[in-house]
């Protein structure tokens, strides 16, 4: 019966696809899905810890469900009167809409909430609670609060997940004489304190770390004074720099720091996506302008930024790449090694990655180290 309530459900909240589109319809649905689970544990702590409810210690909630009931409530709200249960036309609510001044006109229906609980009268193993942080998700994504969920801010919010829950254990096959490489920043042993603070002080920033900044909050200014084209993921790309910075664990150089490799190379790549996506956000804002709207040039700038981005995002993976495999191909390898704590050795097909992690005072004791990994 769940499955068969989860199917027409889906069925009948088919039109929102058309809606939000394909491919932001699917977005919302994956954030929906980690969302609903998180408010699920949320629930579930003050439950136990407020209530001492010790019955839901043992309970858990998953499923497609909760992200169904996310969408009910989005669809009951773009409609002046609601009906829950199909066939059933006598049994309809009707949707209110609450004025709050300078915040606009908020939808409210009460069909979803009808719904939660009748299903749970019906189908009594259901979720309540997992049902019901659907039902809370729901009204702020209808309301456009969730409006900050794009493609790319998903994507990063995944990777900052991945890198900072990384953890590389000591390779087995290391010798008993063999010491893991020294855990070094900026050329000298620091704390996790220190490094924090290195990275968070604009006067510690070089130069053109310093001018990254201030345009970043330029941007940042220039996108709330046009009001709904806020681009929240441009902090992305700097918020994973930060986190590869502060928390990759490539503290031991065996050969599993390939895999800190891949990491690094996967975050190039997802960055450089992200600038192209960056660039097409911005080549729309001024294609919105009159100026150029009125000279047609609006077409034209697009497919140019789309070329020079693209572009931009094949040299930029393809540089690591060649960088870490010839290094002798681009005669800026050494710096560009240097900003991704690698340096070029004696033998060109070796580099050795600096451990970022913040072990430092345990490591220190072992001496100045040489360590290698093979790419």
């Amino acid at each position: 019966m769940h499955l068969l309530f989860n199917m027409v459900s889906l069925y009948n909240l088919g039109s929102l696809e058309a809606v939000y589109g394909t491919l932001d319809y699917l977005c919302y649905s994956l954030a929906l899905v980690v969302l609903t689970i998180v408010a699920v544990m949320a629930i579930h702590h003050v439950l136990i810890t407020r209530f001492r409810l010790e019955g839901y210690v043992t309970q858990q909630a998953i499923g497609y469900s909760c992200v169904i009931f996310a969408w009910i409530v989005v669809m009951a709200l773009r409609m002046d009167r609601y009906c829950p249960v199909p066939g059933f036309d006598s049994l309809c609510f009707t949707t209110y809409r609450i004025p709050l001044g300078s915040f606009g006109v908020f939808p409210l229906n009460f069909a979803p909430i009808f719904l939660l609980f009748a299903t749970s009268a019906i189908m009594p193993n259901a979720s309540l609670v997992g049902h019901g942080a659907g039902v809370l998700l729901g009204y702020p994504l209808a309301w456009d609060f969730l409006s900050w969920i794009t493609p790319p801010t998903l994507a990063g919010a995944v990777m900052l997940a991945i890198l900072a829950h990384m953890r590389l254990d000591p390779d087995s096959s290391l010798q008993e004489n063999e010491q893991p490489a020294r855990v070094t920043w900026a050329g000298r042993d620091v704390d996790v304190r220190g490094r924090i603070r290195e990275g968070i002080s604009p006067s510690s920033s070089s130069s053109s770390s310093q001018v990254g900044q201030c345009v970043l909050v330029l941007q940042f200014t220039a996108a709330a004074a046009v009001g709904r084209y806020f681009v929240w993921e441009a902090v992305i790309p700097h918020a994973i720099c930060a986190v590869v910075g502060l928390s990759s664990q490539c503290d031991f150089l065996s050969k599993d720091s390939a895999n800190c490799l891949k990491s690094q190379f996967f975050y190039l790549g997802l960055s450089a996506v992200m600038a192209w996506y960056q660039c097409l956000t911005t080549a729309a804002l001024l294609a919105s302008w009159p100026l150029f709207i009125g000279y047609g040039l609006a077409p034209q700038l697009l497919q140019v930024a789309l070329a020079v981005a693209l572009l931009s995002t094949l040299v930029h993976v393809g540089a690591f790449r060649v960088c870490l495999t010839r290094l002798q191909l681009i005669p800026t390898a050494d710096p560009f090694l240097r900003c991704l704590q690698l340096e070029r050795r004696n033998n060109i097909t070796e580099v050795r990655a600096r451990a970022f992690s913040g072990r430092g005072n345990v490591l220190r004791a072992h001496g100045p180290q040489q360590g290698s990994v093979s790419v």
